[in-house]
């Protein structure tokens, strides 16, 4: 699927269609097999997303609508793409050795922020996984270590555009400015690691003077910079690529390139065939959640066509989009995935023209700030089943997080709407 993305990109707009086809095919084979690895309770949820879809679907149909089942099966295989190149990215950080004892006290706290803020918005969940792992050799993973990581994480959402929160609003949302999202966006995590630092100080001043650390060496911000490099590169030589595929590309490239040159080459196939086999099947929440969703948005689309139902909203102001941000977090807090709630929103919402870049930031912050406050999360799940962490207390300690945070992030969209 991944190399169908990337090599079909160029081509003209039939053989582009079959190779969308061919995805959608793939995406749709890969979740049959991995759907018995969800839990019950993705389980639960991807069959109501899948239902509602094909139903919508069905009625547009029985309404002289008209729907293309490709789009509705390939619609966001892009996206699932660049979530799955780019964790093959954490096979680097696994070359990097780690001895010795982790540095302890309110540096190696706030250190460890600063980390998984560089390392989350570059690969994603396998930043706390990895960095978690490392410090549960020394000191339990405990709620506030857990507490920790997971607002800085959810933030690294908010800007950076290898997170599926982007890849997802750059696909659904046209003519959007990346580089304006991204400088709207990094405020909030920069922001974020200050305050959980400050407050973890403030409130757990002895848990912080225990806190063992994840090291912050310069020879681990290698990874970020050469894919940020590899990433420029790629599109100042294909220029005609869209900007997900290039990521997708990049990380790739990358991968097997350091790997080939490190372990050469049949060590390092081997670490790739491994991935392959045992790493991307745990993906198997994504690409479920990512497919269905498209189903939803394909279905939803095709009925609001065929019912001419339209929002009374007839401007997307700062006021509508602070409202809107509030509705989403609120509704992620109560076991709504963003990406749901984006898949719905946004065809009741494009046709009133709203502004790109402000629409997208409203998107964003309620994806790092909802994530945050949601039991349901994927962030809250992997904590709850690697390192015990209850999902449910650890998304209401959150909350008192979450509610300043909404202001902040208020304030960036109204300098962003000020500045446009």
């Amino acid at each position: 699927m991944i190399l169908l993305r990337v090599f079909g990109s160029e081509q003209s707009e039939s053989i582009t269609l079959l190779l969308d086809a061919a995805c959608g095919i793939v995406a749709v084979l890969a979740a049959v097999l991995l759907f018995p690895n969800l839990r019950n309770s993705a389980k639960i949820q991807v069959g109501v997303l899948f239902t509602v879809g094909a139903v919508l679907l069905l009625y547009a149909y029985s309404q002289g609508g008209s729907f293309s089942l490709v789009n509705a099966l390939s619609r966001n295989t892009v996206l699932l793409t660049m979530i799955m190149s780019v964790g093959f990215l954490k096979l680097l950080l696994d070359l990097e050795p780690t001895k010795g004892l982790l540095p302890r006290g309110p540096k190696a706290h706030l250190n460890t922020l600063i980390s998984l803020g560089l390392f989350g918005s570059v690969i994603n969940i396998s930043a706390p996984i990895m960095m978690c792992d490392r410090l549960a050799e020394e000191q339990p993973v405990d709620l506030f270590t857990a507490r920790s990581m997971t607002r800085v994480f959810c933030a690294c959402s908010s800007w950076s555009p290898y997170f599926g929160g982007t890849a997802l609003i750059l696909t659904l949302v046209d003519n959007v400015s990346l580089a304006a999202v991204m400088l709207t966006g990094l405020p909030l995590l920069l922001i974020t690691i200050v305050v959980t630092h400050v407050v973890a100080l403030y409130k757990h001043k002895e848990r912080v003077d225990q806190f063992a650390g994840y090291p912050l060496a310069p020879s681990k911000l290698w990874l970020p910079v050469a894919l940020t490099i590899t990433v420029v590169l790629t599109q100042a030589l294909m220029p005609s690529l869209p900007i997900l595929v290039v990521i997708s590309f990049s990380a790739l490239l990358l991968s097997s390139g350091v790997l080939l040159f490190r372990l050469g080459l049949n060590k390092g196939g081997r670490a790739l065939q491994n991935h392959i086999t045992t790493g991307l099947p745990r993906s198997s929440n994504e690409l479920l959640l990512f497919l269905s969703a498209g189903v939803l948005a394909t279905g939803l689309s095709a009925y609001l066509a065929t019912s001419n139902f339209q929002i009374t909203l007839s401007e997307y102001t700062l006021s509508a989009a602070c409202l809107t941000l509030a509705a989403m977090i609120v509704t992620a807090a109560a076991g709504i995935h963003p990406v749901i709630q984006i898949s719905v929103l946004t065809p009741l919402l494009l046709p009133i023209n709203p502004d790109p870049e402000l629409l997208a930031m409203t998107y964003l912050f309620s994806w790092g700030l909802g994530n945050a406050a949601s039991p349901l999360s994927g962030t809250h799940l992997i904590f709850q089943g690697r390192y015990g962490i209850s999902a449910w207390q650890g998304a209401v300690q959150n909350w008192p997080y979450v509610v300043p945070m909404y202001f902040v992030a208020i304030g960036l969209m109204a300098l962003l709407t000020w500045l446009s």
